[in-house]
């Protein structure tokens, strides 16, 4: 399977991204046993969605990814094909089964100006958000509800009750680049992007 396998593959439907904020707390996984998911980096696993995709910037040499990927074949990962952290950007870990991969576009943290020029290969940057939202679009969303994309904390709450607190969590950086990335899809797909915050509202960034 490549990543041109799922284009438009549920085109017309609303698309629900889940991501580790604590807004997920406010439904439970059976909320979305009817519905199409992205679930960013380990999030479906943790929370017990029961069908979804995984969106992540973790290549298969992570050893978290690596392990997901080989122990559920039925779920469909769709990950960079390299270590974005690595300088010689040399493929890692190229998809086969149940794994899909793309080649990210440098400069891959800067997505203002590295945005993909090829329309098969989805964006990145400083949150695997990017990819869940982006791989929303390619597969046809006539519509993107985001839940846990809290960018921050509720609160002084960096995580859903499952997940766990976060170390890593970077609301500045993750705030930076959220409004760039989200207006682009708009611009380019012409989705519409809804977020949980406390009820389901639009989210239009100007």
């Amino acid at each position: 399977m490549i990543l041109q396998d799922l284009k438009d593959r549920h085109k017309g439907e609303p698309v629900w991204v889940c991501g580790s904020g604590p807004s997920m707390d406010w439904v439970t996984p059976q909320f979305f046993d009817d519905k199409v998911v992205v679930s960013i980096n380990d999030v479906g696993f943790w929370f017990g969605i029961a069908k979804f995709y995984s969106a992540s910037n973790y290549s298969k040499a992570n050893p978290i990814t690596g392990k997901r990927i080989d122990e559920n074949p039925d779920c469909i990962f769709v990950t960079p094909d390299m270590d974005l952290t690595a300088s010689d950007m040399t493929a890692t870990h190229v998809g086969s089964g149940n794994h899909i991969t793309f080649r990210p576009h440098a400069p891959f943290w800067r997505p203002d100006i590295g945005w993909p020029t090829d329309p098969d290969v989805l964006v990145v940057g400083g949150t695997s958000a990017h990819i869940a939202m982006h791989l929303a679009c390619y597969m046809g969303a006539s519509q993107i509800n985001l839940v846990g994309v809290d960018n921050g904390l509720i609160g002084g709450i960096s995580n859903f009750g499952k997940y766990g607190d976060s170390k890593a969590i970077n609301p500045e950086g993750w705030s930076q680049w959220f409004p760039i990335v989200v207006n682009k899809l708009r611009e380019l797909y012409k989705v519409r992007f809804f977020r949980l915050q406390p009820s389901l509202e639009l989210l239009v960034i100007e």
